[in-house]
C-alpha cells in the first residue's frame, strides 16, 4: 500500500511512521542534507532518496520493489512546503500506484510546525491525523496523454488528502496572503553619510527575488539550518549589515545552485522563475562587490506587501518571519 499525506512541516511524518501498524518505507528528498541529530535519525531509518528536480529511475525502482513485496510506501506528493497555499501534486505516488497496481491510503494532518518545541516547554501540543478510505491503484484515462493522465489522478488523490485535512489547517491553505507584493530597497553611502548613486549597470533588474528568499522560511531557513550557508543576514537587514556579508549570502547562494544543487529554485518555482532567482543573487553579488571595492556602506531592506484575505487590511512586513518547522 502506498500512504500518503499533506506536508505541513515535520511531524507529520514521525506520526505517520509511529501509528502505522507495520513498518512504513518512506520517500524523503535528499537534495538538501540532514544533519545532527535529525541526520542521525534519517540515515538510521534508511530513507528511499528523493533528489528534487530530477527523475531518479533508481528511486522509483526503489519504490516498487518496497510495493512488489508486500510492504508500506510512505510519501508526501506535494513535495515541499515553501508556499503556503496548496501546492501542485507531484505525481510519484500516481506512478507507483500505476505501475504495481497498488492501493492509496490517504491521510490527513493538521499543522505540525513548532509542536515540538512546544514539547520541549512542557506543554501538551495537539496533534490530528484524520486517516480516509482506501483509494483503488491509479488507472490511467485512455482518452488523455500518460503525463496528462497522471497529473489528474495525482490531483485526485491529494483531492482526497485534502478532504481529510483539519478546518483551520484547510482554511490557512486556502485563504493565504493575496496581492503579493516583494520588493527589495538598497541605499549606498559614503564613509561620510552622503547617498551615492548606484551605477545604472549595477541596479538589481528585480530584487523581488531577493526579498522573497528571504520572507519564505521554508527556503532561507533549510538552507541556513542544514546546508550552513550564511544566508541568515538576508533576515536580519535591519540590523545593517556589512556589504562583505550581504556579499557572502549572494556567492554562498550563487556558488550552491550553479555547483552543488542546480534544481534548488528550478524544482520549486519552474524554470522560468528560478532562474531569475539565480540571476538576482548573482546582480546582488555584484553590487556587493562594487561597493566594497570602493570602501562604501549600504542600507537594505526586504520589503514583503500583502492583503489579508480575512480582514481586507493591507499589511507591510519588514522583518521576515522565524518559524519553527519542529
Amino acid at each position: 500500500m502506498i500512504i500518503v499525506g499533506n506536508h505541513t512541516g515535520a511531524m507529520e511524518v514521525v506520526m505517520m511512521g509511529t501509528y502505522s501498524p507495520r513498518i512504513l518505507e518512506f520517500m524523503g528528498a535528499v537534495e538538501i542534507p540532514w544533519t545532527g541529530w535529525m541526520g542521525k535519525v534519517v540515515d538510521l531509518y534508511n530513507l528511499i532518496p528523493v533528489y528534487r528536480g530530477y527523475t531518479s529511475l533508481e528511486t522509483m525502482k526503489m519504490g516498487m520493489d518496497v510495493l512488489k513485496q508486500g510492504g508500506l510506501l510512505g510519501l508526501f506528493p506535494e513535495g515541499g512546503f515553501w508556499e503556503p497555499a496548496k501546492q501542485k501534486a507531484q505525481t510519484g505516488a500516481a506512478w507507483l500506484s500505476y505501475r504495481t497496481n497498488t492501493p492509496i491510503l490517504p491521510i490527513g494532518f493538521g499543522d505540525t510546525r513548532g509542536k515540538m518545541a512546544e514539547l520541549f516547554k512542557l506543554k501538551r501540543p495537539v496533534f490530528e491525523m484524520n486517516v480516509g478510505d482506501i483509494l483503488p491503484p491509479v488507472v490511467l484515462d485512455p482518452s488523455k496523454s500518460k503525463k496528462e493522465s497522471l497529473q489528474q489522478a495525482a490531483n485526485s488523490i491529494m483531492d482526497a488528502v485534502w478532504d481529510l485535512v483539519p478546518e483551520e489547517e484547510l482554511h490557512k491553505k486556502n485563504s493565504f496572503p493575496e496581492d503579493e507584493i516583494f520588493s527589495l530597497e538598497i541605499k549606498v553611502f559614503n564613509q561620510d553619510g552622503s547617498e551615492v548613486t548606484i551605477p545604472e549597470e549595477l541596479i538589481l533588474e528585480d530584487g523581488s527575488w531577493i526579498s522573497r528568499f528571504a520572507h519564505r522560511p521554508n527556503l532561507l531557513d533549510t538552507i541556513r539550518d542544514y546546508v550552513f550557508i550564511p544566508v541568515q543576514t538576508l533576515k536580519e537587514l535591519q540590523q545593517k549589515p556589512s556589504a562583505k556579508e550581504i556579499f557572502l549570502a549572494a556567492d554562498s547562494m550563487v556558488d550552491y545552485v550553479e555547483n552543488v544543487n542546480p534544481q534548488y529554485f528550478n524544482y520549486r518555482y519552474g524554470y522560468k522563475d528560478g532562474q531569475a532567482f539565480l540571476d538576482c543573487f548573482r546582480q546582488l553579488r555584484k553590487l556587493m562587490t562594487w561597493v566594497m571595492e570602493n570602501d562604501l556602506l549600504v542600507e537594505a531592506e526586504v520589503v514583503y506587501e500583502f492583503r489579508d484575505p480575512a480582514s481586507g487590511e493591507r499589511i507591510i512586513r519588514r522583518v521576515p518571519e522565524e518559524i519553527e518547522q519542529w
